[in-house]
Order: structure tokens, then sequence, then C-alpha cells
């Protein structure tokens, strides 16, 4: 028995000089940057309080949507014809008839050193190879987290060869189109390719390359969890929050769900990493460059007593990747970017209808298409929670409600008719509002100095000029300004 303790203490003693041989590697290959930031992550971090998730939703008045009566007298405008709406149909396989859309360009794989590795990642049904280096696979230590676990991960992952693999993410960055939300789902997909079941590893090297690529991000632990902290200059719904001292909010990320109960204190560190100047930002001025897998949309109106029917092909791929994003301010998904195979074919098909019609005709023409070629439903109907659509998931969906007609309908006016529109924000109600010049008429707003004509494409049969009469006079939310 005493050889054996001996023995035992022989190995402990030798497995503590390969220890400290291991340790004392990592930290001669970390930037002066790295080893002043690993230490000010193993000083004492502060206890913080937040605020639980904002939910804004947009509860409308009226359980279905309201009709029109016939406009008055004095405003010199025809009155559309009373119908009842046709039922969307759900999306379907795409038709031969479909246009085809250009190939995705998948950029070649790079000679791959000694010490990386070459994995691939499914980013919204799109395929990517993405570099990371063999001793990558660092974990936390085990027993309850601390700021001293937190920052040895750091080191050992920041001693490696990973800068390749960050140069091949960046280029993927910008290949594929991502905002940076689209960002933060990429590293998502990579980070659990890597870490398997294991959500804090997983956030803990989200944060690495965040901070990595420029981004103000920190990290922080909650009831023994790693959560991701991040400042962005819009709002996010959904999540809980922190408040700076200037009013800022920095808002805490569960990547692997919608929502959870959030109790406890929050411990984190106050310094960000040099660099680090980023603010996270919502806006997507692009669609994303995603493989195309289409469906198609049948929607069916009427024009001049007659049923008609056109056909809207959709990035299945894109409508995967809206899924994932969380609820943001309105401004976001009304100046969003669209994709050009869906844009191309409602407006294509939709011109001939307003060719010839005066500004206030073809409104109308479009209106009535928004109103009446769509079902109603709220998206707490329809998904339970508040969910605003981008232009593209109006066509898929098979209902839509006040907000995302008015997206759809702003598009419309937009790339059809070339006229100035804004979005009305009510309480519980979005519309919008077109500049139509000499034209205006009817219930109007003003705005940076100009007039705009209240259109509504969620109050059925309404022409341009008509505002749904609880809406009257009522305090307004905002007017959101449309690029």
């Amino acid at each position: 028995l005493l050889i054996s303790v001996g023995v035992l203490r022989a190995q402990d003693k030798e497995f503590q000089k390969w220890l400290q041989k291991e340790q004392q590697q990592y930290k001669e290959f970390l930037s002066k940057e790295d080893k002043e930031f690993s230490e000010f992550l193993k000083q004492q971090w502060g206890k913080y309080k937040f605020k639980k998730p904002i939910s804004k939703e947009i509860i409308p008045p009226y359980k279905v949507p309201p009709v029109a009566k016939p406009r008055e007298k004095e405003i010199p405008l025809k009155p559309v014809k009373t119908k009842q709406p046709v039922f969307v149909k759900p999306p379907k396989p795409v038709s031969k008839e479909t246009p085809k859309a250009p190939k995705l360009k998948i950029p070649k794989a790079p000679r791959v050193p000694k010490d990386l590795k070459m994995m691939e990642v499914n980013y919204f049904g799109t395929p990517t190879d993405v570099l990371y280096p063999k001793n990558f696979s660092v974990l936390l230590e085990p027993g309850n987290l601390d700021n001293k676990k937190v920052a040895d991960f750091y080191e050992k992952i920041a001693s490696t060869n990973y800068k390749p693999a960050l140069k091949k993410i960046l280029q993927d960055k910008s290949n594929y189109k991502m905002n940076d939300w689209g960002f933060i789902l990429y590293l998502k997909d990579l980070a659990e390719k890597i870490y398997p079941a294991r959500p804090n590893e997983k956030h803990l090297l989200v944060w690495f390359y965040l901070v990595k690529s420029g981004y103000k991000a920190r990290v922080a632990i909650l009831n023994n969890q790693i959560r991701l902290l991040v400042k962005s200059k819009d709002s996010i719904y959904g999540f809980p929050y922190i408040v700076q001292a200037n009013g800022s909010k920095e808002y805490i990320l569960n990547l692997d769900k919608r929502s959870e109960s959030y109790s406890g204190t929050l411990l984190t560190y106050k310094k960000d990493f040099p660099g680090s100047v980023k603010l996270l930002r919502m806006e997507l001025n692009r669609t994303p460059n995603l493989k195309r897998r289409i469906i198609e949309r049948e929607i069916q109106f009427y024009f001049n007593g007659k049923k008609r029917t056109i056909k809207i092909p959709v990035n299945k791929s894109l409508i995967e990747f809206y899924a994932k994003y969380p609820q943001t301010a309105l401004n976001v998904y009304f100046n969003a970017g669209e994709d050009p195979i869906t844009a191309n074919a409602l407006v294509s098909q939709l011109r001939p209808y307003v060719k010839g019609k005066s500004k206030i005709e073809a409104a109308n023409f479009l209106l009535d298409f928004v109103q009446n070629s769509f079902a109603y439903e709220t998206d707490q109907q329809q998904f339970g929670y508040e969910k605003p659509f981008f232009l593209e998931e109006t066509m898929y969906y098979p209902y839509i409600d006040c907000e995302d007609r008015a997206v759809l309908f702003s598009f419309l006016v937009k790339n059809l008719l070339n006229l100035d529109v804004v979005g009305i924000n009510y309480p519980g109600h979005v519309a919008t509002a077109v500049d139509f010049g000499s034209e205006n008429t009817g219930y109007t707003y003003e705005f940076n100095g100009k007039t705009y004509t209240v259109c509504d494409p969620t109050y059925i049969n309404a022409t341009a000029g008509m505002c749904m009469p609880q809406y009257k006079n009522s305090k307004l939310e905002g007017i959101i300004k449309i690029k």
C-alpha cells in the first residue's frame, strides 16, 4: 500500500509539472493585449441587476379588420366595391415556370495549415467550410463557474492558431452578406459543431470571435450558466437587459432559447476588449446570400370584376433565417432590403395593373390588392408571440396582420409608383401614408415638411385618405421614415 501511495504521489507531481508546462506554453503564445485582458478577467467581477424582457406587442382594438363604409361625398374618389376576401392558399412546391435564380457562388476551400482542421457548417441550407485549430476544443474546468475559469478558457483559445480561422470567418461574413445578427447566428452554428451539447463553451466561443471581430461583447455568469452580452444600436425585444449609465441597453442573450425565465444575480466585468468598438445593428439593408430553395405562392385578386392570379417565388432558406430573427424596431422591417427574386416577381406581375393610372387610382388598386388578397390573423393567433414580417415572409405565411400589410404596401408604392411613403404607428395598429403631392386628399399627416395621405392596407375596402374611425385624432406612437 505504501508503495502504491508513493507511486500515486510521484504521478501527481509529474502531472502538476506537465500541467504547469502546458499552461506556460499557452501564455507564451498570448499577445500582450490578450495577456492583459486575461488578467483583467481574473479580477473580481461585479454583480448587476437586470430588467425583464420587453414585450412590444401590437394588439389591435379589432378582432377582425374593419370594413370601410363608402367614402364621404366631399372627397372625390370612386369607392371600391365591397367583395369577400379571397382565401390565401399556403405555399406549394415550385412549378417549372418559376424563374431560375442565379446560382450561389460558394468560395473554394482554402489550403489547410497543418495545425488546423476544416469542417462543414450548414448555414440555413447553405453549406460552408470553416477552419478551426486542432487544439480548439478547450473545455471549461468542471464544477461551479467563476471568472477564473472563464479567463483560463480565454487564455487557451487565444493561444491557438485562430487567426487563419478568423480570417475565413470574416470572408464568409462578407461573401454571404451577413448582417450583425446573421453573423451571430453563423458563429452559433460554428460553435455548436465544435461544442455539441456544451452550451457554456458554445457561448464563450461566440463571444471570443465577436470581440476578435471588433464587436462590443461581453460574457456573464447567470445561475451557473454563461450568457452573452451585446450592446445594440437598435431595440431587441424578448431578451432581458442591463441599463448602462448613459441610458443605453446591453442585452443578455441565450442563443439556445427564444425565451426563458430569468432570475438571480448577473456576474460580469466592465472593461471591453481592446478594439471592441462595434455596436450590434439589427438593420438588414440587404438579404443574406443563401442557397436558393424556391417555393411558390399563388396570390389571387380581382381586377375589373375578374379573378386574377400571380405566382411569387420565395426562398425557403431566407424564411428559415427570418424565423431566427428576434423582434426589433419597426423601421428595420420597413427599410429592409428585399430578395430580388421575390421583389422582381411582385413588381413585374403587378405593374400592368397600375400602368396608365393616376397616382391615387394606382394606390387604390394596390390598397385593394393588399386588403383583399391576404387572410388576416394576429401574430399571437398564428405564432403565440409578436412577429413582424419582412417582405418575403408576407409572401410565405398564410396570414398577415397590420404591420405586415403596411410593409408590403409601402414596398409596392415605392417600387411601382415611385412615391414617398411613411409608416404610421398608432397604439395597437400600423398603417401607412403616401405623399401624392397635389393629389393629397382626405385624412392627412404632416411629417418633415411634407403632407401624407393616410393609406390603410388593413382597413378593408378603404381608399386613399380614409382613416379607421377609432384612429382619427388619435395620438401617434410615431411616424416611421421609409428610405
